[in-house]
């Protein structure tokens, strides 16, 4: 029997994981000032990330997201939350060190991201047809085979049955 691992800085995060959620790769945080030559031209806001015209496909809850223009981290949540119009959209803590990726998810609908969003390969997200981390899934309580937290990494760990 094989088993996939999960493991988050806090239970509450862990939990969130267990729910469901759907999860870029690029963290917001510290990904556009950790490049080894950073752009400073005149005018160019390291913080800000280079969104404007991209987008966001949403198949649920349906509907299009266009940046109108470079955003930091927050920025780029308020306007995926407002052009959807619901709060989707949050930021989710990756490692104890502060890495923050845009993650998706409803506590009542399962969020369902399209693969034809011109942002997704900058925030992480797939572009693969059919992809299943476009798809907020929940893992199932029977599938749970041991939560456990581990004092030397200070992280708490799920096991659970592939």
């Amino acid at each position: 029997m094989a088993f996939r691992i999960l493991s988050a800085a806090t239970h509450d995060l862990l939990v969130r994981q267990l729910n469901g959620l759907v999860k870029g790769k690029m963290d917001l945080i510290r990904g556009r000032d950790q490049r080894p030559n950073p752009d400073t031209t005149p005018g160019r806001d390291l913080y800000k990330h280079p969104v404007n015209g991209l987008t966001l496909d949403f198949a649920t809850p349906a509907g299009t997201v266009t940046f109108p223009s470079d955003l930091d981290f927050k920025g780029i949540i308020e306007e995926i939350n407002t052009q959807i119009g619901s709060e989707v959209a949050h930021l989710f803590k990756t490692d104890p060190n502060g890495g923050m990726v845009l993650a998706l998810w409803d506590d009542t609908t399962p969020v369902v991201l399209a693969d034809t969003g011109t942002a997704n390969p900058y925030f992480g997200f797939s572009v693969t047809p059919g992809d299943a981390t476009l798809t907020q899934s929940p893992t199932l309580g029977t599938d749970v085979h041991t939560i456990i937290p581990d004092p030397l990494s200070k992280q708490w760990i799920a096991f659970i049955y592939e």
